[in-house]
């Protein structure tokens, strides 16, 4: 029996994705006068899978940990390669769902960004998906990926127009 959510396996990666998410998908609506709920669901998707991604590779890279202080988590109930193939699944999946859906209804300019991103993230999948890679590299790259894109995302802004 649980006794905590966290202790469900997997509902910890839903709960931080999720929060994560809902405000950037929610923030624009806030503040503009016309209601776009296809872009607000399409930044949610983007976010909310990204943040999955990440969270999840967190775990992975503790499998051992983990599983000696009996956390059940993705990684440790899979194993890391059939983890690591969720989480491409999951990106191609949501990537996908994300372009085809911003290709008609966000600027070619973004939907380039969020390609971006998605190939970003489809690369530190198969560069991290080694257990016990716990070095500042891994920190930088995984956790850095908002900042990288948002760096990205503001030069493209202030030389494309």
């Amino acid at each position: 029996m649980y006794r905590r959510l966290k202790e469900i396996p997997g509902v910890k990666n839903l709960v931080v994705a999720f929060a994560w998410a809902l405000t950037p998908a929610l923030l624009p609506v806030q503040f503009t006068p016309i209601c776009e709920n296809l872009t607000s669901l399409i930044v949610g998707v983007y976010f909310f899978s990204l943040v999955l991604i990440n969270s999840v590779i967190c775990d992975m890279r503790d499998i051992e940990g983990d599983a000696f202080s009996g956390v059940q988590t993705i990684p440790v109930i899979l194993g890391a390669k059939k983890t690591k193939n969720l989480l491409i699944s999951s990106n191609l999946f949501s990537g996908s769902m994300v372009l085809l859906l911003g290709v008609t209804h966000i600027s070619p300019m973004m939907t380039c960004l969020l390609a971006a991103g998605i190939i970003y993230a489809y690369f530190y999948i198969l560069f991290f998906d080694k257990t016990g890679k716990t070095d500042i590299l891994c920190d930088l790259v995984v956790d850095g990926q908002f900042i990288v894109l948002g760096g990205v995302m503001y030069i493209a802004i202030n030389v494309m127009g």
